[in-house]
């Protein structure tokens, strides 16, 4: 094996894939010895259930809300799988040309104007929530109040495709408040990708704050806790009645700093507007398991703080545990 793992293996992900491979496959070390061992045994169980007794069974998972809604085509029959529309992650980032013939080709509706796009866009949104969506799913992206007249403007540039790499930002903010009115019509949740990934200055979750007070009907769930904005993201969460903090990846980007985060967080946001855990894995599910271990461990440091410092006892650490890993997502999202 290269020496890549031995400088990444005490990461988050490296944590994650070890603590899998320990408590699931009996192999307490990952190195040149046991690498082929754990491969041959993670094939070995890849077999049919094999979802079911990783989330459902091992980890205790009662329900599964998946980044993309329409992946569940590949589990028809499985009650416990949920999703989120990511019709605005795909066609706001960024909106093009392409994106306005995207839309016509997945509604079936002919867009000659700009109130056709909106309509063809809506369609396919309370389609999804209609087929068992349970959230939109968005990118934390500047969005100040849009401008009618310059989306009509970008609309007629659009569907020209006189430059089909252009980008036509007044046009996603237009259409992207009228998403958030579908969402506030079905109330569910928008959720909002924010700070970890590339750039992310251009994500920052402080654009939240663009759109977020000016839609106070609308919920939205700040994803990944801003991290590394992760203090700007426990004040949103603070003063915006419609924003809850979901710290879905946060624990394998930094297990210390989720604990600190969460201690912190107990100063400063209500207790039901937290979600303590997500997995945010597109692949090898074994992993949300060790995640999750470290998820719990987290939580449990967090809370054991304050019992021992006598803000609260072991019972009460209980009930905001339980909050924080079942009663917040189960509320949220409604499930």
């Amino acid at each position: 094996m290269p020496s890549y793992w031995a400088q990444v293996k005490h990461t988050g992900y490296g944590q994650a894939l070890r603590i899998a491979a320990r408590d699931l496959f009996g192999i307490a070390e990952i190195d040149d010895k046991t690498i082929h061992d754990l491969a041959e045994r993670v094939k070995a169980d890849n077999t049919p259930g094999l979802y079911r007794r990783i989330l459902q069974e091992r980890c205790r998972i009662r329900v599964v809300v998946d980044h993309d809604f329409s992946e569940r085509v590949s589990f028809p029959d499985d009650p416990l799988l949920r999703g989120l529309c990511i019709l605005m992650l795909t066609l706001f980032n960024p909106m093009k040309s392409a994106s306005v013939d995207e839309v016509a080709r997945r509604s079936g509706m002919s867009i000659r104007t700009l109130d056709d796009l909106t309509a063809a866009i809506q369609k396919l949104i309370r389609d999804d929530i209609r087929k068992g969506a349970v959230g939109l799913k968005m990118m934390c992206m500047d969005f100040p109040p849009p401008s009618a007249k310059e989306a009509q403007s970008e609309f007629r540039q659009a569907i020209s495709k006189s430059d089909p790499e252009r980008e036509f930002p007044a046009l996603a903010r237009y259409l992207a408040d009228k998403c958030f009115d579908v969402a506030a019509e079905a109330d569910v949740p928008v959720a909002v990708h924010s700070g970890f990934w590339g750039d992310f200055r251009k994500i920052d979750p402080k654009f939240i704050l663009t759109f977020g007070y000016r839609r106070p009907e609308v919920r939205f769930d700040l994803f990944h806790l801003g991290i590394p904005m992760a203090h700007d993201a426990a004040i949103i969460g603070k003063n915006m009645p419609n924003v809850t903090l979901n710290l879905c990846w946060c624990p394998i980007i930094s297990q210390t700093l989720t604990a600190r985060m969460l201690d912190e967080l107990l100063d400063m946001a209500p207790l039901n507007k937290i979600i303590a855990f997500g997995g945010d894995y597109y692949c090898a599910v074994h992993k949300v398991y060790g995640h999750l271990v470290m998820a719990r461990e987290a939580v449990a440091s967090a809370l054991a703080r304050r019992v021992e410092a006598g803000d609260f006892d072991r019972a009460e650490a209980l009930r905001i545990a339980s909050m924080w890993l079942h009663d917040n997502p189960a509320q949220i999202y409604r499930v």
